[in-house]
């Protein structure tokens, strides 16, 4: 699953002028009582703002430096000492909005350290304070989809959609579970919507290419590819993309030039040397292949990426049966075979059953027979 996009947001000054008059009223002389012509307090007179208020008021002022765990949890303490107290009216009111958000920013710092149940938990609480707090609600569907609660993140999503409607993370976060569950068709709709709503985000186009790619849709993968690249050169899986999109159309030069600068741009990227590797291993013009090269960044996608992933058990196979060491192929597909989810295991058969008849595997082209790598060795 890629990633989602999680809400970040600054305090809603929905009643913010509850404290802003409670303030006033803190700094202005309290009424004289009679007879005491100099202004001065009367020994019986009450102060401008209770006790309860000024907790509600010292927690609305934190929330301007607020930024750790422990920031939002006494902004939430205070709030409630506030209510426990006696606040009422709109101030109480307040003081409930405002441990709704304290809430949900605590949250997000829980979820930016991993700690994805003890951030539902915050989300929750805020929710159960003020149920229309979409951000929330946003906030809730990601931790919900990173905890394996797809139906809850899906509802979640559905939620800020209805709330907020204009709020483009939504409409991705809500294509990107379709996809996995693969609803390309709804995913793309949701693509769509979200790039109407916000199209500098190259992610977008991203996530909506692998939509296209998956429909059969290359030349529109393509466009959306390029628009990434346009919109952030240096995004390199978005390079990638785009050399798959190439490649598939048969585009091998532009495919290869991808896959050269998504390496120069992020060495790091497995995704990077596993297609490159793909493309010198199955590619059916001669001119684009180097089996030795393709075991060498087969295996570089693996020490970055490691090897659960059946696609890169599956590429260094193809690599080593294009280089004609076959036992090597068979022993790397029967791995592969182990990993794959059932719809591709035909395909990964196929090429196993290649690999024993010492034939190579070519994408698109015919199968096409190599010599085993001892017959290229030469006596001193």
């Amino acid at each position: 699953m890629r990633s989602f996009t999680v809400a970040r947001f600054c305090l809603a000054a929905t009643l913010s002028t509850v404290f802003a008059t409670l303030a006033s009223a803190q700094q202005s002389s309290p009424a004289t009582g009679p007879g005491n012509a100099s202004g001065a307090a009367s020994a019986d007179a009450k102060p401008a703002i209770s006790a309860a208020d000024q907790k509600i008021k010292a927690a609305y002022e934190k929330t301007n430096s607020a930024s750790t765990l422990d920031d939002f949890s006494q902004i939430i303490s205070l709030c409630q000492d506030g209510l426990s107290e006696g606040s009422t009216g709109e101030s109480a009111a307040y003081a409930r909005q405002l441990e709704a958000w304290a809430y949900n920013r605590r949250g997000e710092k829980y979820s930016e350290g991993n700690n994805e149940k003890q951030a539902l938990k915050d989300f929750e609480a805020a929710l159960a304070l003020n149920d229309k707090l979409w951000k929330a609600v946003q906030n809730r569907g990601v931790s919900r989809a990173y905890l394996g609660d797809t139906k809850g993140a899906l509802a979640d999503f559905d939620s800020v959609i209805q709330l907020n409607p204009n709020y483009a993370n939504a409409w991705f976060n809500r294509g990107e579970l379709k996809y996995a569950q693969g609803d390309v068709n709804g995913a793309l709709a949701d693509y769509d919507h979200a790039i109407q709503l916000q199209p500098g985000d190259a992610g977008f186009y991203n996530s909506r290419g692998h939509a296209n790619y998956r429909l059969g849709n290359f030349r529109e993968a393509l466009a959306d590819y390029n628009r990434a690249v346009q919109i952030n050169p240096d995004d390199a899986l978005a390079l990638v993309n785009r050399g798959d999109a190439y490649r598939e159309q048969g585009i091998y030069g532009a495919a290869a030039s991808d896959y050269r600068d998504a390496v120069r741009t992020d060495s790091k990227l497995g995704r990077a040397y596993l297609s490159t590797a793909w493309l010198m291993a199955t590619c059916p013009d001669p001119r684009y292949r180097d089996a030795d090269k393709a075991i060498a960044a087969a295996q570089r996608a693996i020490e970055l990426d490691g090897d659960k992933d059946y696609r890169y058990l599956d590429t260094l196979a193809a690599a080593q049966a294009s280089a004609g060491k076959f036992d090597d192929a068979k022993t790397s597909v029967h791995k592969a075979l182990n990993e794959a989810p059932k719809n591709e295991a035909a395909h990964i058969q196929q090429r196993l059953d290649l690999y024993e008849s010492a034939r190579a595997y070519r994408e698109g082209a015919p199968a096409e027979a190599v010599k085993p790598a001892s017959a290229n060795l030469r006596a001193p």
